[in-house]
């Protein structure tokens, strides 16, 4: 359970770390006291104060402090030093640095590194010299699960693999399982009810709604709402990083190709952005043909910034993904590690299409593209799947007649001829030749091979003919 809440705040948002640390253990480990203080306060000295009023109950209060010109730091330093006994300081909630200004250390808040032992949170990951980092991203399903459960009533109600469903809706992420877990606790949606939802695209929104519902019934501050928490970390990136993140938001929750990355514009990949999105968590590390994973509240968070940018968003990421997802590449083993990574935001970015149907015909080359490295790699369940799915699209938005929805039958009668339905890939062949004889003429070179495909059906149908 400690780990549990240890999670929830790391990264994320607020820890309790000390406090609960101190219930626990903290008489047998650090005799000397544990003290807090909150590095996103608008006054450290008035922090520095309270911890000092802490450790010395005769100092005057920080008024007269200030009225007599004394250097509160530096008398929370000697305090600090005058111990004697092992102390743990507590910095929660380092703030993350405005775009083009160097994060703040930790020698800011603690004025006497070294001489007691510094825990200390923050979104931003700035690799400090001397610190050692503990991320706290997704947690493992068993402990989501705990977490997710803690102290609620009826937790029985549900199973532990139902409870598992709702834990992976919000991808194990503890910000999000604790705010579920304080709703659950007090009521204000059921077990079941919660359950529900576990299909809806809207995540976040949903999880803000519920944040919403505990105003009033918690302390102020004590459980951040995600698009809050995230909210706090997206103002503080510039413009380009901004718009990076946002594309990279139309892919799937799954790794992120190196190589898609690179196919960017120079500007959305250069070092400063790439160290953005990494260092303040909007895409965490990836093994070693991928630049990392953008979580999927994280990502729904974003798609909900973008706004009427979301069309020109999800073409500019299907251009990208084809510049990578060349059909050579598809066809060629070599290349399949990396195409195999691509498949899922193929996917991806031809439903995102679909649901607010627009940039179609991106989509739907992005969709077959996926359908042919499915065929090509044996997969013909998948390719027949998708081959269906974006010519059925296809043929409803664009028109049978339409070059795109063309392609899509020629490439599902290739799947069906891969399988053996050889009646089944006639019937398709058939179609396109007849609309090509009559929209380009007999004698178009996308006509004749119209032709030498039926030609090829017909002969593995026995129709010497």
């Amino acid at each position: 359970r400690l780990t549990g809440r240890i999670a929830a705040g790391g990264g994320f948002g607020k820890t309790r770390l000390a406090v609960e640390y101190a219930h626990r253990y903290g008489p047998r480990y650090y005799r000397g006291g544990i003290f807090w203080m909150n590095a996103a306060s608008d006054s450290i000295e008035d922090e520095f104060w309270r911890v000092l009023s802490v450790l010395d109950p005769g100092a005057p209060d920080i008024a007269a402090m200030r009225a007599q010109g004394r250097d509160i730091r530096g008398e929370l330093e000697r305090a600090l030093r005058g111990i004697g006994e092992p102390a743990l300081y507590v910095i929660d909630n380092i703030p993350e640095a405005a775009s083009g200004k160097d994060p703040p250390t930790i020698g800011e808040f603690c004025p006497a590194l070294g001489a007691v032992t510094v825990v200390a949170t923050s979104r931003q990951d700035t690799r400090e010299e001397g610190v050692q980092t503990i991320s706290v991203d997704e947690l493992e399903p068993a402990a989501a699960i705990l977490l997710l459960t803690e102290n609620v009533p009826g937790a029985g109600a549900l199973s532990w693999d139902e409870w598992g469903r709702i834990a992976a809706w919000v991808g194990n992420l503890p910000i999000a399982l604790d705010l579920l877990n304080r709703s659950l606790a007090l009521n204000s949606i059921s077990a079941q009810a919660l359950l529900e939802r576990v299909n809806a695209p809207d995540a976040t929104e949903q999880l803000d709604r519920l944040g919403e519902a505990r105003r009033g019934q918690v302390p102020e501050g004590a459980v951040h709402g995600v698009t809050e928490a995230f909210l706090i970390s997206f103002e503080k990136l510039d413009e380009q990083a901004r718009s990076t993140a946002m594309l990279l938001a139309q892919l799937a929750p799954a790794p992120i190709p190196e190589v898609v990355l690179e196919a960017l514009p120079e500007e959305s990949r250069s070092p400063a952005v790439r160290a953005a999105l990494h260092s303040r968590r909007f895409v965490t590390p990836g093994g070693d043909l991928s630049f990392g994973v953008m979580h999927r509240l994280m990502a729904d968070f974003l798609r909900s910034r973008a706004g009427e940018r979301t069309g020109e968003l999800i073409e500019t990421a299907c251009g990208v993904l084809l510049q990578v997802m060349e059909p050579d590449r598809c066809k060629d083993p070599r290349h399949w590690p990396v195409m195999s990574l691509c498949r899922p935001h193929a996917e991806a970015l031809f439903e995102r299409a679909v649901a607010i149907n627009g940039a179609l015909v991106p989509s739907a080359t992005v969709g077959l593209a996926s359908a042919i490295l499915a065929r090509e790699q044996g997969d013909y369940a998948g390719a027949l799947r998708l081959g269906e799915r974006v010519l059925e699209v296809s043929a409803r938005v664009l028109g049978e007649e339409h070059r795109a929805t063309l392609i899509a039958m020629n490439n599902l009668a290739s799947t069906l001829w891969a399988q053996g339905n050889y009646a089944g890939a006639r019937r398709l062949v058939d179609r396109v030749l007849e609309v090509m004889k009559r929209e380009l003429g007999e004698e178009h070179p996308d006509t004749l091979t119209a032709m030498n495909n039926l030609a090829e059906t017909l002969r593995a149908q026995g129709d010497y003919a």
